[in-house]
């Protein structure tokens, strides 16, 4: 679960970035974090000026990461963040990392974002991309050839934004995560998406979340029959409403057993179900069994 800010992206420390720090900011070793005045939720027009005072600095043309904190909870998405970005992509020629909306869940929810399509052109060298969102959220088309992992957060993924992924041409990703949320959160995505799954256009994939399912069974049980499983290394299924019968189903697959790792921390597996899985083959992580209490089973993010 997110329950604090990022400490570390693409292999550095996150630090914020402030006007008072802009001198002794260590660009080289760290990686700047944006965030609102006063640790605010809201994205206003101040954080957007001191996007402007980075940008503005000598240094912005060897930042190769950046990271952008919590967005509000009102009307204030991230569309001026984009525009800022794409204009100033000139400013950033060195760009190969964005986060976008590194949540705090005392800040605010993961269910805003907006259009991010733009930026694929602007910076097609990135290598790694985060993103935390929901409704609103659009990628287009994604084509980045140099993008090695790409990950969604969501309590509520539509089922556009899973057909765009994967549909994406991104031939040296390796690793893939997706949450996919609940209904009550917008999220639309269903198992059949998934059927058949190959990635033909993602020949470098190894590791494949889909994670934060409402709906995991039903997942497990296509996903363990999909064809690109016999190319993976790691299969990560957790932190959704993982039970008995797709358990059943990982367990009947010889792809599923041929894996280095299986994660599927936060489930509702029987306890003789979990000893069978733990005696499948791969390295497995079974780590917070919950109970339902008679309401059913939930998702680990659910707002």
């Amino acid at each position: 679960m997110i329950c604090g800010n990022a400490s570390h992206f693409f292999g550095r420390p996150v630090s914020d970035w402030t006007v008072e720090k802009a001198d002794s900011f260590d660009y080289q070793g760290g990686v700047p974090r944006l965030r609102p005045d006063g640790n605010s939720a809201g994205f206003d027009e101040a954080m957007l000026r001191r996007l402007r005072l980075l940008l503005a600095r000598p240094e912005a043309s060897r930042l190769d990461a950046l990271v952008f904190a919590a967005w509000g909870a009102g009307d204030d998405l991230p569309s001026d963040l984009i525009e800022v970005l794409v204009a100033s992509r000139k400013r950033l020629p060195a760009l190969k990392a964005l986060l976008i909306g590194d949540i705090n869940l005392e800040e605010t929810g993961i269910g805003r974002s907006d259009d991010v399509s733009d930026l694929w052109p602007a910076f097609p060298d990135l290598r790694e991309l985060h993103l935390h969102g929901g409704a609103g959220l659009a990628i287009g088309d994604l084509a980045l050839p140099g993008l090695e992992r790409l990950t969604i957060e969501s309590c509520g993924l539509s089922d556009e934004v899973v057909d765009d992924v994967l549909a994406a041409k991104l031939p040296s990703l390796r690793h893939l995560e997706l949450w996919l949320g609940t209904e009550d959160q917008g999220g639309s995505s269903f198992a059949e998406q998934f059927e058949e799954l190959r990635l033909p256009d993602m020949p470098a994939l190894k590791s494949l979340a889909l994670r934060n399912c409402e709906y995991a069974d039903e997942l497990a049980v296509v996903i363990a029959q999909a064809p690109l499983l016999r190319r993976l290394t790691r299969l990560d299924l957790s932190l959704g409403t993982l039970g008995d019968k797709g358990a059943q189903a990982l367990l009947a697959s010889p792809a599923v057993a041929a894996l280095e790792e299986l994660d599927l921390h936060h489930h509702f597996i029987s306890e003789g179900m979990a000893s069978r899985l733990n005696a499948l083959g791969p390295k497995i992580n079974l780590d917070d069994p919950r109970d339902d209490d008679g309401y059913g089973p939930f998702v680990a993010v659910g707002e």
